[in-house]
């Protein structure tokens, strides 16, 4: 029976092997075309793309529906000013504040762009790229040391193998960048990937406490 679960922990290292070298393959094609994309992205020329157009609204605010949190007095500082100028992407904007009667505040807003340079748009493509670049390249660290455990399953003939749990810890800590890197780059996976890594440390912390028990127990017999 017990020939039988090792040779099951043996043939599930064995397919994890494989599996883990194509998602390598995949992560290194993601890293190479990533620079590629943040390097020509970063060569662009300055007036490579431009943006012409213009928009306008109407914004009526009734102050008296809500004067517990808007009052037209808060509009002050808007009123009368004829131009506000925005520095990104070489927009103006145009802003007109209207005091009318009951409280009601008309905000009419112009923007409008003439041969708008979009460089900070790909010089953020292109930080963005190798961002994602350095994302994988954790992700890419995390899968070799995942193949070396892999490989250590396929090969062991109990999974409380020295071997196996060293290289248990090894894949549970080369998570911890991984982690760290994702907490700065994307507030919506963090705390899954936080969470992932912490879990995976605590059962190679199991594993290495099951391991200690069995040679204790093979020593005493």
């Amino acid at each position: 029976m017990e020939n039988k679960n090792i040779k099951r922990i043996n043939t599930i290292g064995k397919v994890s092997r494989v599996v883990i070298i194509l998602f390598e393959i995949v992560i290194i094609c993601g890293i190479v075309g990533a620079i590629l994309a943040g390097s020509a992205l970063l060569a662009m020329p300055k007036d490579f793309i431009t943006v012409n157009g213009n928009a306008s609204a109407e914004i009526m605010i009734d102050t008296d529906k809500a004067p517990l949190l808007l009052d037209a007095d808060d509009f002050e500082e808007l009123e009368g000013a004829d131009n506000i100028d925005l520095d990104f992407l070489d927009v103006f904007l145009d802003v007109k504040v209207n005091e009318g009667e009951n409280g009601v505040v008309a905000i009419n807003a112009n923007a409008g762009a003439d041969n708008a340079d979009t460089r900070i748009i790909t010089l953020s493509l292109g930080v963005g790229a190798f961002v994602g670049a350095v994302l994988l390249g954790a992700i890419l660290v995390v899968a070799i040391f995942g193949y070396k455990l892999a490989k250590a399953f396929s090969t062991c003939t109990s999974p409380f193998e020295e071997n196996v749990i060293t290289r248990m810890k090894r894949f549970g800590y080369s998570l911890i960048p991984w982690a760290a890197i994702t907490c700065l780059s994307s507030d919506s996976v963090s705390l899954t990937a936080v969470l992932f890594a912490v879990v995976v440390i605590l059962i190679t912390q199991i594993f290495s406490y099951g391991a200690k028990l069995q040679q204790e127990n093979d020593d005493m017999v």
